[in-house]
């Protein structure tokens, strides 16, 4: 694994909006699952992004460095994009098959889901978008921590607690 550039408040960022979905009193699927892509979006762009303000403070400032994206840049909502242009270890480790076909099926889901009161808005939801920007979050506070990231929010966050509660809530166990 390459040695990966620190972009905290992004990751904070994006478990912000996972917070937002998990401690909601009012359940709204398509809000939850444009918040859920929301969050992923922000953990990939953060692997290709550069300090653009407040470098070193808590609340450091972030852009896409576009010399990390081949010829000219694509849509960069667009979850599937976002993962193609990371670099392969990060990829590997952060994807598994299954989260790339949820990347493939929720591609567009930030724009086609924000406005549910638009015609062409899907008239269904899914709850798998939170799932995976936990999943990401987890691995990626969980890689920062490994490389030596003295943020605090990273440092203080409870990793097997976001992942045993939402990602994995199940443990599987053989019969005798």
């Amino acid at each position: 694994m390459p040695k990966v550039e620190f972009r905290p408040f992004m990751v904070e960022t994006a478990y912000d909006y996972l917070a937002t979905i998990l401690t909601a009193t009012h359940e709204r699927g398509f809000v939850q699952e444009t918040f859920g892509v929301l969050a992923i979006e922000i953990i990939l762009k953060s692997f290709v992004a550069k300090v653009s303000g407040n470098p070193g403070e808590l609340d450091e400032r972030y852009e896409v460095d576009k010399s990390h994206l081949p010829g000219r840049p694509g849509d960069l909502h667009n979850l599937k994009y976002l993962a193609q242009v990371l670099h392969p270890a990060v990829r590997t480790y952060l994807l598994d098959p299954a989260d790339e076909q949820e990347i493939e099926e929720h591609q567009d889901t930030f724009k086609k889901s924000r406005y549910t009161y638009e015609r062409t808005a899907p008239h269904s939801s899914s709850d798998a978008p939170h799932r995976l920007a936990a999943k990401l979050v987890c691995k990626t506070i969980y890689l920062y921590n490994h490389q030596g990231c003295d943020d605090p929010f990273v440092k203080s966050f409870d990793v097997n607690k976001l992942y045993f509660s939402v990602v994995q809530p199940y443990a599987m166990v053989r019969a005798q």
